[in-house]
C-alpha cells in the first residue's frame, strides 16, 4: 500500500523539488499550498478546518515546508510570521499527536537560528531576528521524541518557474553582465537541493526524532562559495565585488555566521555528510545538463 504524505509548503523551492522525487518513487502525495486552484488551499491556522481536511486523507506522514522565509517581512509583520511560523506548525503538530494512524511529522526548520562563533550545535540557540525567532518558538512547541525537526539551508538550480534560487539569481546575473555585491563574512554550509530532497526521503521513515543540524561537512563564505560555482561554470567573475556585509538599520539584523556542527545527524542516522566542495560540484552539474 503507498505511503500518503501530506507536504505543506509544497509549492516552495524545496516542495517542489521534493515532490517531484516523491512522485517518482510512487507515494502518494498531497500538496498544500496557500494560492488558489492548487490541490489543497486551506488554512492551516483554523485547526478545525485542518483536523477535518487531514482526517479525509489520513497522511502516513507530514512534511512541514510552510514558512515565512523574507527576514524583512517578518520585521514588518509579526502575525504571519506567528501564524506562518509557529500556529500552522503547532497545528499540525496537534493533528499527528492526536492521529489514529500513527502519523509522524518532520519540520524543515533553518540556520538561522543561530548567531555568533560557529560551528553550532544544537542545543546553542541564539536568533536574532524575528525569522531565526520565530522558527525556534515553532520548533520548541512542537519538540517531543517521535518529531524530527531538521535545521538546514539549501542551493541550487530551482525547478520552481516561479521561485529562483540563489544559485539562480548569482549565475543569471553574471550571464547578464550585471555588478554584484559579494560578502566574505557571512559564513554558511549548506546542501544542494536535491542532496537534501534525497536524504529527507532516506530517512523519513526511520522511528527517530529530535533536532538535528543537517549541512555540508565544510563550510564557505557566500562569496567564496558563488566564485567557487562561477569558475567552475567559466562564468566572468570580473562583475563581482567581494566585500564586508554591513547591517542596515533599515533591515533586519541577519547572522554573520550561521555554519553548523552537523556531527550528531552523523552519529544518529550513521551517513557521512559531504563537503561543501562536493556540494557545489552537484550545483555546477544541475547547470551543465540543462545547457547541453
Amino acid at each position: 500500500m503507498k505511503k500518503k504524505i501530506f507536504i505543506s509548503g509544497a509549492y516552495g523551492l524545496l516542495g517542489t523539488t521534493l515532490c517531484r522525487k516523491l512522485n517518482e518513487k510512487n507515494y502518494k502525495i498531497f500538496r498544500h499550498g496557500t494560492k488558489r486552484k492548487r490541490q489543497y488551499n486551506f488554512k492551516l491556522t483554523n485547526i478545525k478546518i485542518l483536523k477535518k481536511k487531514l482526517s479525509k486523507i489520513k497522511p502516513d506522514i507530514i512534511i512541514n515546508l510552510l514558512a515565512l522565509t523574507n527576514v524583512n517581512e517578518c520585521e514588518s509583520d509579526l502575525k504571519k510570521a506567528y501564524n506562518l511560523n509557529i500556529k500552522s506548525l503547532k497545528n499540525l503538530h496537534q493533528y499527528a499527536r492526536n492521529s489514529k494512524n500513527n502519523c509522524r511529522l518532520i519540520n524543515i526548520s533553518t540556520d538561522q537560528v543561530y548567531f555568533g562563533q560557529g560551528p553550532h550545535k544544537e542545543n546553542y540557540v541564539n536568533p536574532i531576528n524575528n525569522y531565526g525567532l520565530t522558527k525556534l518558538i515553532g520548533e520548541l512547541i512542537i519538540f517531543d521524541r517521535d518529531v524530527l525537526i531538521l535545521r538546514t539551508n539549501f542551493v541550487g538550480k530551482s525547478e520552481n518557474i516561479f521561485r529562483k534560487s540563489l544559485s539562480d539569481w548569482f549565475i543569471e546575473s553574471l550571464k547578464n553582465k550585471k555588478k554584484l555585491n559579494l560578502f566574505n563574512n557571512i559564513y554558511f554550509n549548506p546542501l544542494e537541493i536535491n542532496y537534501l530532497t534525497d536524504l529527507i526521503i532516506k530517512i523519513m521513515h526511520k522511528k527517530l526524532g529530535g533536532i538535528f543540524n543537517l549541512g555540508s561537512k565544510t563550510s564557505l563564505s557566500k562569496a567564496n562559495f558563488l566564485i567557487k560555482i562561477a569558475k567552475k561554470l567559466k562564468l566572468d567573475t570580473k562583475y563581482c565585488i567581494i566585500g564586508k556585509f554591513k547591517h542596515s538599520k533599515k533591515e533586519a539584523r541577519r547572522p554573520e555566521n550561521m555554519v553548523m556542527d552537523c556531527k550528531k545527524f552523523e552519529k544518529t542516522f550513521k551517513i557521512n555528510l559531504p563537503t561543501i566542495e562536493n556540494q557545489i560540484e552537484k550545483i555546477c552539474e544541475s547547470y551543465t545538463r540543462v545547457n547541453k
